[in-house]
């Protein structure tokens, strides 16, 4: 379901918004890192059907090629999400209807395999 695209860019950039799924979600802008030796892409938007939800998707790709993804839904209704700012494993996520909040990488994620 998830593919991971062949790119040496990392940071934040803006992505398509039907990048990735897009009959459930509506992307804003992606971050692309290394973390403990995995390609970590972070995604952040909204679901399609309903854009006052933000949503936020966490693909990895680690070293034995296992796939993996997670969504994340944000509980208030805070519109589309972008990612901000970075500081080493812990993202700033700016919501449409104002705020932000910090999103760190999962511990779990960033175990060594």
């Amino acid at each position: 379901m998830f593919g991971f695209k062949t790119a040496n860019t990392y940071g934040i950039e803006k992505c398509h918004p039907s990048e990735l799924a897009p009959e459930f979600y509506k992307m804003n802008n992606r971050w692309r890192g290394v973390i403990d030796g995995k390609h970590v892409t972070l995604y952040a938007g909204a679901l399609r059907r309903n854009p006052e939800k933000g949503v936020l998707v966490l693909k990895t790709l680690p070293t034995d090629s296992r796939r993996i993804g997670r969504h994340c839904s944000i509980p208030a209704d805070c519109g589309m999400l972008e990612i901000v700012e970075v500081r080493a494993n812990r993202l700033r996520i700016a919501m449409s209807r104002g705020g932000s909040f910090w999103f760190e990488i999962p511990a779990t994620l960033r175990q060594a395999a």
